[in-house]
């Protein structure tokens, strides 16, 4: 029996147990392979459709395992008895269908140590229910098959008194809601080709919505796109664990400390004079809020350590920069922060642009060290450029 690179992703998120129940079990292969292969004690496979639940059928007793594995017609978790089933998987479908399967038995889904979840569309929404309902992301996966990318994700219910203290302590972020807060974590290869296809699709869609006759439907539209783009721009920026770096989108709660390093003259000297609090709220709008951003908040171990300039300088380049307060000065922290924009850039296939005046010479010491190479000089202000590794 072959198992397609998507069904052995889910097989390995499965941990040892007495019982799994496969809900949408297609062929069986997911019940044949975690009793055959001593995952699982016993299995249910379930479907709702008779059809694909014959075919499971006869492939059990091909495996001589129709002992072990009961196979059970009927819609959803209505096949299982609460606590009947110690892990639960439910692959092939969209999150929302997964949402009502999950909130039609809520009972059955909480009586089940660990559920393993593999949506092909609306992650946002499975992963907002999930959370709604208490449940705990404990691992996350991606595979690549027929051209589509499919998360995998195993959850559990939240122990007595774990939820309350965890949802003050990390409330999710709409980025850990779209993309997994274990995928952005772990950051595996494919979930980062992903992210590349995703923003390359997403910046495709964009220029054609930009070409079509201006109208209230496409500027919706172009609205939701650019939204996108943000949250996959957003995702493509790697943090840097050793040195507990950041790089977040700006909130308003972002402006008391934008105001206190944009009103510091040492920190504008190279930039414009200092800015008062009414000029720092239209640049955390105009620049920090808008979608995508021109600049992102630059945290080191979750305190505000200043921005950082990531946004497009022209169709082929993203220009790059920082500007950080003076307490993180003389760390290597804005090196950090290139190596993880340029990471990030490459990752767009694109060149890096850093625009700085000719007299701010610890920039020019970092664009010499990366490889940037002068361009030219424009509107006052030295231009330097990365090409992107060819590949």
């Amino acid at each position: 029996m072959a198992l397609s690179e998507r069904l052995r992703a889910i097989i390995s998120m499965i941990p040892g147990n007495k019982c799994t129940a496969d809900i949408g079990t297609d062929h069986g292969f997911v019940p044949i392979s975690v009793v055959s292969e001593g995952i699982a004690e016993h299995a249910i496979a379930s479907d709702v459709r008779k059809g694909p639940l014959t075919r499971a059928e006869a492939h059990i007793r091909e495996a001589g395992l129709s002992d072990r594995i009961d196979c059970r017609l009927g819609d959803g978790l209505s096949v299982l008895a609460p606590g009947e089933a110690e892990v639960i998987v439910i692959a092939g479908m969209g999150g929302m269908l997964m949402t009502r399967i999950l909130g039609e038995a809520p009972k059955t889904a909480r009586s089940a140590r660990h559920l393993v979840l593999s949506p092909h569309r609306d992650e946002y929404e499975l992963r907002t229910y999930l959370w709604d309902q208490g449940f705990v992301i404990e691992d996350e996966t991606m595979v690549r098959e027929d051209g589509k990318y499919y998360p995998v994700i195993r959850t559990r219910k939240a122990e007595e008194g774990e939820f309350s203290e965890r949802e003050a302590r990390e409330q999710p972020t709409a980025q850990e809601l779209r993309f997994g807060p274990v995928l952005l974590r772990k950051r595996p290869a494919v979930f980062r080709d992903y992210l590349k296809e995703m923003y390359r699709k997403t910046e495709a869609e964009i220029r054609h919505l930009k070409a079509q006759e201006a109208s209230a439907s496409v500027e919706h539209a172009l609205r939701k796109k650019m939204e996108e783009l943000s949250a996959i721009q957003e995702a493509l920026i790697p943090a840097d664990p050793d040195r507990k770096l950041r790089i977040r989108k700006m909130t308003e709660e972002d402006l008391d400390a934008l105001d206190e390093l944009l009103a510091d003259p040492d920190v504008m000297q190279y930039l414009e004079e200092p800015y008062n609090r009414a000029k720092a709220a239209r640049f955390l709008k105009n620049a920090g809020l808008c979608d995508p951003p021109r600049i992102y908040a630059a945290e080191e171990d979750g305190r505000f350590a200043g921005y950082v300039i990531f946004h497009g300088y022209d169709e082929d380049s993203m220009e790059i920069g920082w500007v950080l307060r003076k307490e993180y000065w003389g760390r290597g922290i804005a090196s950090s922060l290139t190596e993880m924009l340029l990471e990030s850039t490459f990752s767009m296939e694109k060149d890096a642009v850093i625009e700085c005046d000719p007299a701010q010479y610890a920039t020019q010491h970092i664009a010499l060290k990366y490889g940037f190479l002068r361009e030219e000089d424009r509107e006052g202000l030295a231009v330097y450029r990365l090409k992107r590794p060819q590949t």
